[in-house]
């Protein structure tokens, strides 16, 4: 029986990053850049779909904010790594200094992308 993996690369179009599940400090620890964005505001859930990780890539006061969310799925090693295959979804909302309800037709914006990359156990 493999040991379930805790450090994940991911990769394409566009993406680089890593998740680290657990760490030194004992909290997850996640890094991406999206079109030369570095992501910020790092979150990190273990939902029925895999594990989830949410970015802010950009933000303008008063306009519009882009973010990025990665779902990898949950994996199990019983060797050195294990290839996987992801999901990013680039979410870019406009928005307005008054409101969204000030702006015409939709307020999100979608890019999914696939990513690929590896999965491993790593002792923190």
């Amino acid at each position: 029986m493999g040991e379930q993996a805790n450090h994940f690369t991911f990769a394409g179009d566009g993406i680089v990053g890593g998740l680290d599940t657990t760490s030194f400090t004992g909290a997850p620890i996640g890094s991406i850049a999206v079109d030369g964005l570095d992501g910020s505001q790092f979150e990190f859930s273990i939902t029925p779909e895999g594990l989830v990780a949410r970015f802010q890539l950009s933000k303008i006061a008063g306009g519009p904010g882009t973010s990025a969310m990665v779902l990898l799925p949950q994996t199990y090693v019983e060797s050195d790594t294990a290839a996987i295959d992801g999901l990013v979804i680039v979410t870019t909302s406009a928005d307005s200094i008054g409101r969204p309800s000030l702006l015409t037709g939709p307020v999100q914006r979608y890019a999914a992308r696939t990513v690929s990359g590896t999965a491993s156990m790593v002792m923190s």
